[in-house]
Formats: C-alpha cells, structure tokens, sequence
C-alpha cells in the first residue's frame, strides 16, 4: 500500500467498481485487489504506472485461480458454481461484466453512445437476432445504425441444441446431441476456434 495512490483508487472505487460494497475499501490490501479486479474488467484507466503494473499481476493470477476453481467444480460436478465461475472467467477474459451488453465486444466498431441507448432499451442479443435491421435502428432512434448492430449481434457465439436420451440401464442415460451454429463466422472476431462448455446437469441435486 502507498500513500500517494490512495486519491487514485478512491476514484477508481467510485467511477469502474460495479459490485458495492468493496470490503476494506481502498486502504486494505484485499480491498485494493478489488478494486484493482474491478476497474480492470471496466476497462478503466490508471495514471500511476505502479497501478498499472499491480492491476496487470491481479488480473493475469485471479484468471488463473477462475480457471483452476472452474475445473475443480466441473471435478466435482457442482453445477450452478461452474456456471458463476464461467461467467466469471469469460468477464475477466472479455474485460466485460455478465450484465452489460455482450455487444460492447465490439467497441471499436460500435460507438459508445450507441451501446448505452442498447442496455437502456435492455436489447437482447437473441431479440436482436430475430429483428429486422431497420426496426433496431427505430428502437435506437438511429435508422442508419441498425444494419451495423445487426451484424454485429450476428457474429456473437451462439449455439441450438437438440437433445435426445435414452436409458441403457436403470442407472445409466445416453444422451445424444445436435449442435448447430447460430452465428456468422468472422476470422477476425473469433479466431481459429470458439470454444464452448457443454454439461448436463440434474437439476433437482444440482450436479453435472
């Protein structure tokens, strides 16, 4: 901890932290990782080279740690904490929160402001993928936008699952899948691969 940076995470805490209350604040170690955690999925920006540096070593070990705690869980076959800490895991790759719009991914490409007025108007991306582009540009009161939204929603990973089972024995299910894309492939947006996790899981135990 360092005298001259506590100014500096005060108005991180306040300005880049999304989940309230940050425990110990500002002037506690774990606190700091916090908020260092924080402001780096915010994609916030630091003056303080030393906060540079310590939000980089914070979020390049809590990526690994989401990691090794997710297949842990998948180990164990704990349903619900595998999903929290893949969403976890994918916030801190994307540097986006779970609750934000999966299209600011595309910031470059989409201005901010247009972003706003999507998470204002709650837009879903699997909404926006059965509209039409001009009526999403009406929504945003921006005609001309609609056609670049649309393309955008149109290139994020989703998937259609079709599902059949089959009991072998009283204690042993097959269950066989159909997996189609839905979603247009951009080398530039996804790579060679887009992975996925697929499980099943028995809702009434809650495991895998």
């Amino acid at each position: 901890m360092r005298d001259d940076e506590l100014e500096e995470l005060d108005g991180l805490l306040e300005t880049a932290c999304e989940l309230h209350p940050v425990q110990g604040g500002s002037e506690n170690p774990h606190g700091k990782v916090n908020i260092l955690l924080q402001s780096y999925i915010s994609r916030a920006h630091t003056a303080s080279f030393s906060l540079v540096s310590e939000m980089s070593y914070v979020a390049q070990n809590a990526a690994r740690i989401l990691r090794g705690l997710c297949e842990i869980a998948v180990r164990k076959n704990l349903a619900s904490i595998a999903a929290k800490l893949v969403t976890l895991c994918i916030s801190l790759d994307r540097r986006l929160w779970a609750f934000r719009s999966p299209l600011r991914q595309f910031e470059g490409f989409l201005k901010p402001e247009v972003l706003m007025k999507i998470e204002d108007r709650k837009l879903t991306v699997d909404r926006m993928a059965d509209m039409p582009a001009d009526e999403i540009g009406h929504m945003l009161r921006h005609v001309a936008i609609g056609e670049k939204v649309k393309r955008a929603a149109e290139q994020l990973p989703m998937i259609a699952l079709e599902a059949s089972i089959q009991p072998i024995t009283r204690t042993v299910l097959r269950v066989s899948l159909k997996i189609q894309p839905l979603f247009v492939w951009n080398t530039k947006v996804h790579g060679k691969a887009e992975p996925f996790w697929i499980w099943v899981e028995d809702p009434e135990s809650d495991r895998m």
